[in-house]
């Protein structure tokens, strides 16, 4: 799995006219195949305008890798990753969605190609409500099969990301949590492990990291889902 499977997500900034016409401004979430085609987890891309360039980065989490070769051309938008430049990105805008074509080279098999789709990600105008805020809920891995019910509330302010778990008839506090775009990542107050995921419409795609105790060294995906008020 390549770094850019931990985590994608496309910010663009205003600048000069021929790049804010494209409609590439604003943020994108995906979920981007591996060399294999296999599912990878949720994602989040950056570009910004510098000195009339378009520039880029992707966001894994709290990591965050430069993109190079980056053009657009119209509604076409070409790239790869710093450290990667062997695998080629090139996607084609439609709306609020970016159609992807991901190439990765090999010399046993050849050069494999894997279609995904990145949407656009609302960003609230300032002094608005954040899309994450809200209850969200789900069953958090706990290893070993077992799951825990749980109820999430957040609340972003800025890059900071603050609110509380109830699980197991308990409240605990969200703690060092951060916000980026569509990334959050945080710790709950009492409980191991490391939390990131990448906002998608009413779903966020999670992670939980155990680095030991009762969960072993293990990194398990689970999903939340807005709760219904």
């Amino acid at each position: 799995m390549t770094r850019l499977l931990l985590t994608l997500t496309l910010l663009l900034a205003p600048g000069p006219l021929g790049w804010a016409a494209s409609g590439f401004e604003g943020a994108w979430s995906a979920v981007v195949p591996g060399p294999s085609g296999q599912t990878g987890p949720a994602v989040t891309l950056v570009f910004t305008m510098t000195d009339g360039k378009p520039r880029g980065s992707v966001s894994t989490g709290d990591r965050t890798f430069a993109l190079v070769d980056l053009t657009i051309d119209g509604k076409t938008i070409a790239f790869a990753v710093e450290g990667e430049e062997q695998n080629t990105y090139t996607g084609t805008l439609a709306g609020d969605q970016i159609a992807f074509q991901v190439k990765y080279p090999s010399h046993e098999i050849g050069t494999r190609g894997w279609p995904f789709v990145a949407r656009r990600v609302a960003q609230p105008a300032s002094g608005a409500t954040s899309a994450i805020d809200g209850d969200w809920q789900g069953d958090v891995p706990r290893g070993g099969g077992r799951v825990v019910e749980a109820r999430f509330t957040f609340r972003a302010d800025g890059g900071v990301l603050t609110g509380s778990v109830h699980a197991v008839g308990d409240d605990f506090p969200v703690e060092k949590g951060k916000i980026s775009g569509a990334s959050i990542s945080f710790k709950v107050g009492g409980t191991q492990g490391d939390y990131s995921g990448t906002l998608s419409g009413d779903e966020i795609q999670m992670k939980v990291k155990y680095d030991g105790g009762e969960a072993g060294r293990q990194t398990l995906p689970f999903t939340l889902k807005r709760a219904s008020s």
